[in-house]
């Protein structure tokens, strides 16, 4: 089974230094974003989305936290796994949040990990 690793959410306190650092210091493109979020795309292909203050203290992302996300072939036997091991979800699949059927799980270091099942 191939997990592909997708994008990183990361919090931002200053989406203006943030911009500037990743986008003019580091040269990462920018990508087309919402408001209240900056989009970068690394060269191999990995999103990192910053979100703003304001979108972390409405409870999306706890402040010092990131979330990782990945796609994976079989999310039901990924789940599977995940209960199995006792791991802890921060959002079941199949809950009125996650309606295009992905999941939220802590990893061993209390990480936010986002499953998605991939398209296809």
């Amino acid at each position: 089974m191939e997990t592909l690793f997708r994008r990183l959410h990361i919090q931002a306190l200053d989406l203006r230094a943030t911009l500037h650092f990743y986008r003019d210091i580091l040269a990462l493109p920018e990508q087309s974003g919402t408001p209240g979020h900056l989009r970068f795309l690394s060269p191999n292909g990995v999103e990192i989305v910053f979100m703003g203050s304001d979108e972390v203290s409405g409870g999306s992302l706890p402040l010092g936290q990131c979330l990782a996300e990945f796609e994976v072939g079989d999310l039901d036997a990924v789940v599977g796994k995940l209960r199995e091991a006792g791991s802890y979800f921060v959002l079941e699949p199949g809950a009125a949040a996650a309606e295009d059927g992905h999941a939220i799980v802590l990893d061993p270091n209390g990480f936010q990990v986002l499953l998605r099942q991939r398209a296809g």
